[in-house]
């Protein structure tokens, strides 16, 4: 009876320590599983950084030929910016030339202005004189006739007293 009761005890005993053990061993699977599900996430985390690190690295790639070429684009502005800078300096010059030539050309057209007034001038003082000339002229022819008229009209009194006499 002491060995059933003693047989009895252990019983009890090991049926409480299998139950500790069940328990614990629940514990210990649902850490275990916890674990688990701590390693499938971070392995999922991994593997989705890894997926921002690629794309990261996609985009990072993608920018730097976008700037590679946007660098290109101002490098070529700038030169055609420096070339018409350039072209409108010239332009600038030229301009100033033609501005430079069409003074003088006006200089050149008020001189010649200025001589074709004077010209005119004389040549209106010209033709003044000449008209008084011919005014003249025709005075004298005037007066060269009437001397003439008047020199026949003696010589025709002369004539007729020379015979006369």
């Amino acid at each position: 009876l002491q060995k059933e009761g003693k047989l009895r005890h252990e019983l009890a005993t090991a049926a409480e320590d299998t139950k500790a053990a069940r328990a614990e061993a629940a514990e210990l699977a649902q850490q275990l599983q916890v674990a688990a599900d701590a390693r499938d996430l971070a392995e999922s985390h991994k593997k989705a950084l890894e997926e921002l690190e690629s794309i990261f690295e996609t985009e990072k790639s993608d920018l730097e030929l976008e700037l590679a070429a946007a660098t290109e684009q101002v490098a070529k502005q700038k030169a055609i910016g420096s070339q018409a800078s350039l072209e409108v300096k010239n332009l600038r010059a030229k301009l100033a030339e033609a501005a430079q030539r069409l003074g003088e050309a006006n200089e050149s057209a008020d001189v010649e202005r200025q001589d074709g007034q004077r010209a005119r001038e004389e040549l209106q003082g010209a033709l003044e004189r000449l008209t008084a000339a011919q005014a003249l002229s025709k005075d004298r022819e005037a007066q060269r006739v009437q001397l003439l008229t008047e020199n026949a009209a003696l010589a025709e009194s002369r004539a007729g007293l020379e015979r006369e006499l």
